[in-house]
């Protein structure tokens, strides 16, 4: 039996969002003295590997040829090189955040952090486009992979039974790991008498996708501003392309030519969002396709009142700390945004209770579920 694994991870796939804070936060509650391994080697491109903590017992080892190279060379460098880097090394386990692996190394675990590739509905709002053929791609490959892989780390339950669904994955193999959150997140609860008594702001925070329905959200607190008299103002940060940019300004001037109510901050630092939350007097996620969002959890440690997407693992996640909507009918949206504007003992229960539910969230324990899995597949093989 193997006492201490050495455990490799592959980083390669992990170029920002929500996979890179994973692993930068996993990696900075890792203690070998507590979950029982020698050493992690990590493999990845050097933009990457400079933002994991420095901790004696991890060893970035960077792939500077791959730091602008496309996912097919990032692939075939898996396929050619990553099992024979891992051997070398004396790795007993690889862990594979990024879902998609193509080497002969075993045992490996595997994480799906994108439901994209498993929801048809979803990757079909990207129209015949190159990305639609990526999420596409992805779908095989991961499949392909979660088949392989001897254990499978899932976000929620809606993401494991996205999983189930595919044949030939066996369900045991399987095991829910939610994601954790930012110490620096934790506020305390927002309360109506902490709140202007005039505008209310509502923050989303989100790249500027099809799935993420700013389109909806937009039309939605117009109708809520029109509805109520109140001087409603939504706050969007997150990046966008050239194309997305555009019809998110054409929005913008459609509903606030004066640009009174909305602005866009574009995409800003992650070390930032807290401050936006600390702005902020409710916090809008309007996504149809997650796994475990980050920043919802985020919204619920900050304290802040929710308005929630009814779609995938969100109610799963917040439970009763959250007012829901169908995140494509702006009817709706403007409902449960009245609901919350109308009522401040809604507005400080939900606040409350979604801080509780967050402090349950830690990344110790993402951590210690985390590495209790891989040296348990390392001593099982």
């Amino acid at each position: 039996m193997i006492d201490a694994p050495r455990i490799g991870i592959d980083a390669i796939n992990l170029l920002g969002g929500g996979g890179r804070t994973h692993l930068i936060e996993l990696l900075g509650a890792s203690d070998p003295a507590r979950h029982g391994f020698s050493k992690i080697i990590v493999w990845g491109c050097p933009d990457t590997l400079e933002q994991l903590p420095c901790r004696p017992w991890i060893e970035p080892r960077p792939v500077r040829s791959l730091s602008d190279a496309t996912i097919f060379h990032r692939s075939f460098w898996q396929i050619a090189s990553l099992s024979k880097e891992a051997k070398r090394a004396g790795c007993d386990v690889l862990l594979v955040p990024g879902g998609s692996f193509f080497g002969s190394f075993h045992p490996f675990v595997a994480m799906s952090q994108n439901m994209l590739p498993f929801e048809t509905v979803e990757r079909a709002r990207y129209g015949w486009s190159l990305k639609r053929l990526r999420l596409t791609l992805l779908h095989l490959t991961q499949r392909s992979t979660f088949r392989r892989a001897d254990a499978v780390i899932s976000l929620s339950g809606h993401a494991r039974a996205m999983i189930e669904a595919v044949p030939g994955i066996a369900s045991d193999r399987i095991t829910i790991i939610p994601h954790g959150v930012g110490t620096r997140f934790h506020k305390a609860p927002r309360i109506s008498g902490d709140m202007p008594a005039g505008s209310l702001t509502l923050l989303y925070v989100s790249p500027i996708e099809p799935y993420k329905h700013h389109d909806h959200v937009i039309a939605g607190v117009a109708r809520a501003r029109k509805d109520s008299g109140r001087d409603l103002r939504l706050r969007l940060v997150g990046p966008a392309n050239l194309v997305r940019r555009q019809a998110l300004r054409g929005l913008m001037q459609r509903f606030d030519k004066a640009g009174q109510w909305i602005s866009y901050a574009g995409p800003i630092p992650f070390d930032q969002i807290d401050r936006e939350m600390k702005a902020a007097d409710i916090a809008l996620f309007a996504s149809s396709c997650e796994a475990c969002p980050n920043i919802l959890l985020e919204y619920m440690a900050a304290g802040l009142p929710i308005l929630s997407s009814d779609r995938g693992p969100m109610p799963e996640i917040t439970g009763e700390a959250a007012v829901y909507f169908d995140p494509e009918d702006e009817a709706s949206l403007a409902a449960a945004l009245l609901r919350l504007v109308e009522s401040p003992d809604l507005r400080d229960r939900i606040a409350r209770e979604a801080h509780g539910k967050a402090r349950e969230m830690s990344w110790t324990r993402c951590a210690d579920d985390s590495f209790s899995l891989l040296v348990r597949t390392a001593r099982t093989r």
